[in-house]
């Protein structure tokens, strides 16, 4: 087996580098900035496309990526002369849990979480930061209220209690997936502040390093749970079990 090339989301990094130091393949790894996928539509394919095509024709055996659909964000990226692999994954929980059969299992039985991983820690607090805290619902003695009347009227202050509700119908649990990488005591203890500040029940659930494994360790890869895009086709979803499925482009671009 030839070099293969990894791109990856920082957010799998400290998963991808655990499985990689037991690995004997000869992989070159770019870990690509969290947050692509909240761009604008087609960011992140973009941005992906400009790594793919940097590669040259024969440079490696394959290209393997470390990512899920993530709201289709790698829909449409192509592999020009070299095959593209990637996990059958709605997004990166998929990977911290193990398989879709877990995830799905997991999101049935109580959909309203909210995930965090060392990763996610490390790398995009930002977007846990945006979410409410100290969720108060309407309740107009509240001191969230009447800040927030001073601060932008009675109008608005009635728009955000609002808003903020909806949200802690939405989420009710915030779930720390411990992968045993890094830190996992600081990890824990931030997950554990981040529900107590929005009044959120806290859970702990074991990861699984198998889909790292499995990417980084073939060929082969299981076609149940990875897609080996072949050259001259790219990635599409599926809408189904599959997730993602390799098509030629309608277009020569």
């Amino acid at each position: 087996m030839g070099r293969l090339r990894l791109l990856a989301c920082e957010v799998f990094k400290r998963e991808f580098d655990a499985v990689l130091a037991g690995s004997d393949r000869d992989i070159e790894v770019t870990y690509v900035a969290q947050g692509l996928h909240d761009e604008r539509a087609g960011t992140m394919a973009q941005h992906l496309q400009g790594h793919i095509d940097a590669c040259k024709p024969g440079e490696y055996c394959a290209i393997l990526l470390g990512y899920g659909l993530c709201n289709n964000g790698i829909a449409g990226l192509r592999a020009r002369h070299t095959p593209l692999v990637v996990a059958r994954a709605h997004d990166c929980i998929t990977w911290f849990l193990g398989s879709r059969e877990r995830y799905d299992k997991i999101f049935k039985e109580a959909p309203g979480s909210y995930y965090l991983t060392s990763g996610w820690i490390e790398t995009a607090r930002r977007s846990l930061e945006s979410l409410p805290t100290r969720l108060s619902g309407a309740d107009t003695k509240s001191d969230t209220y009447l800040d927030f009347v001073k601060r932008f009227g009675e109008d608005n202050a009635q728009f955000l209690m609002e808003t903020m509700g909806a949200w802690k119908k939405k989420y009710g649990r915030m779930v720390f997936i411990n992968l045993k990488v890094g830190d996992t005591e600081r990890y824990r203890d931030y997950a554990k502040e981040q529900a107590s500040e929005r009044e959120m029940e806290y859970q702990e659930l074991a990861g699984s390093l198998r889909l790292f494994g499995g990417l980084v360790d073939g060929p082969p890869w299981n076609e149940e749970e990875y897609l080996v895009v072949p050259a001259g086709h790219e990635i599409h979803p599926s809408y189904d079990e599959q997730v993602v499925v390799a098509r030629r482009p309608t277009s020569a671009a």
